[in-house]
């Protein structure tokens, strides 16, 4: 019998695990450790948004910053940290009703998280649909 094998060609959940992650879904951003701790772990964020690139920039800022978003943390143990950015997806019209990944998020030489929206993809957990 003659086989005729596919290779899978998305990440294991380890190496997926080792990068940077960043979800979005109704105005809830979910963070992983690890982007998180590429940030320098702060307590909130400056959001920012390129209209025309559409690019959502997160720039770590202190708490007490008026429009600063406070890094929250979900509750049971995970390992991902959680903005509300509602208002703020409301307000540049973003629209996300099924939750996306950025892939290729990073920091920017200035400290900001860049994050396309332009290359996110959906995401790829079936508990998310």
């Amino acid at each position: 019998m003659n086989k005729r094998w596919t290779t899978y060609s998305g990440l294991s959940s380890r190496s997926r695990k080792a990068r940077p992650r960043v979800s979005l879904r109704n105005g809830d951003m979910a963070i992983n450790d690890q982007a998180y701790s590429a940030m320098g772990r702060p307590e909130a964020v400056e959001l920012l948004f390129d209209q025309l690139n559409k690019i959502i920039g997160l720039r770590p800022a202190p708490a007490d910053l008026p429009n600063a978003a406070v890094v929250g943390r979900y509750q049971h143990g995970r390992t991902y940290h959680r903005l509300s950015i509602g208002r703020f997806c409301n307000y540049f019209g973003i629209d996300v009703p099924h939750r996306i990944q950025f892939e290729d998020a990073h920091v920017d030489a200035d400290g900001i998280m860049v994050l396309s929206l332009k290359t996110a993809v959906l995401s790829d957990d079936p508990r998310c649909k």
